[in-house]
């Protein structure tokens, strides 16, 4: 945070419709959505400066919490299903470009699956 101007410099945590790169065994959907609730309850800016994507008032948190709870949530339905990783990561990028329409950065989404499958 950069006070008093109450900026958030987000890095790669929040973006500005940027899905995210999963580059860590720990960063999963799941994961990423608890650091959302932590930057929530914890931080209250009034601008969020992302690294790699335009910069956005507080609703950018918020935007990205919604994307990674979808995203957690389907990753768990197909798990339960029987689907293998490599079969919901495929599912869920298509998924997940229909439905957060001019995100970029969606062909990180199996690797996110694939964390994720492995998350307990």
């Amino acid at each position: 945070m950069v006070e008093p101007d109450n900026i958030l410099i987000s890095g790669d945590v929040v973006q500005n419709k940027t899905g995210p790169y999963f580059y860590c065994e720990d960063c999963t959907p799941k994961s990423w959505a608890g650091v959302m609730d932590k930057i929530s309850a914890q931080l209250h800016p009034a601008i969020v400066l992302p690294d790699h994507s335009a910069p956005g008032d507080a609703s950018l948190i918020a935007e990205e919490r919604a994307f990674m709870t979808d995203l957690a949530a389907r990753l768990e339905a197909l798990k339960k299903e029987g689907k293998s990783a490599e079969e919901a990561g495929k599912i869920l990028t298509a998924e997940m470009t229909a439905k957060y329409p001019g995100w970029t950065g969606l062909g990180r989404i199996p690797v996110g699956v694939e964390h994720g499958y492995r998350e307990n």
